[in-house]
């Protein structure tokens, strides 16, 4: 990411790994029937506006 700090992509890549950091690289929640559960609330935001962003960003 050092080699092109000011990219659209970086600041995709640096927010979600912001969350990550902010989760403690915890993505998903414990699951009840298996390892794992739902994303944490964070992660499901991140991606639940993902397209959007996408879309705002790079004029699709």
């Amino acid at each position: 990411m050092s080699a092109h700090p000011e990219s659209k992509s970086a600041t995709f890549v640096k927010a979600y790994i912001d969350i990550l950091d902010q989760n403690k690289d915890v993505i998903y929640s414990p699951g009840k029937d298996s390892i794992f559960g739902e994303p944490t609330p964070a992660i499901a935001g991140f991606w639940a506006e993902l397209n959007s962003k996408v879309d705002q960003l790079f004029g699709s």
